[in-house]
């Protein structure tokens, strides 16, 4: 019983999934190495601004409720509903800023329809986004 080779993994002609090759032209290449030093402050600080801006409105929209309120009463009704949406909002630009869009395709189910939100049981980087999406 000996060690298994890495090409018993591979076939000729056939793209394996976790393989990845990235081709850029000359031309795309020179795109991103000329735009990369202006467009990365422009959009980290972007990002930034956004962030900050939905962080207050989260914590105005916070205010004086305590741990028991949480739990007993959701906070998704008056103005705090309008705070919620647009702290959404801005994170979503913030996303957008950083080149990151999400297409949402088909429509979301009523509540009488299907009543609980699913999450996987991982983490990525994605999943934050997808929750306030």
């Amino acid at each position: 019983m000996g060690r298994q080779e890495h090409d018993d993994f591979t076939n000729e002609g056939v793209q394996l999934p976790i393989n990845h090759e990235l081709k850029l032209t000359k031309l795309e290449l020179t795109r991103a190495v000329l735009l990369t030093p202006v467009l990365l402050p422009v959009r980290l600080l972007l990002f930034g601004v956004l962030f900050f801006l939905s962080w207050v409105v989260a914590t105005v929209l916070m205010l004086g409720v305590d741990e028991e309120t949480c739990r007993n009463r959701p906070l998704h009704r008056g103005w705090r509903f309008l705070a919620c949406r647009i702290a959404a909002f801005l994170l979503r630009r913030a996303t957008n800023a950083c080149g990151l869009w999400v297409k949402t395709k088909g429509k979301q189910a009523e509540t009488a329809e299907a009543p609980l939100l699913v999450v996987a049981p991982h983490t990525t980087f994605i999943d934050p986004i997808l929750h306030f999406w």
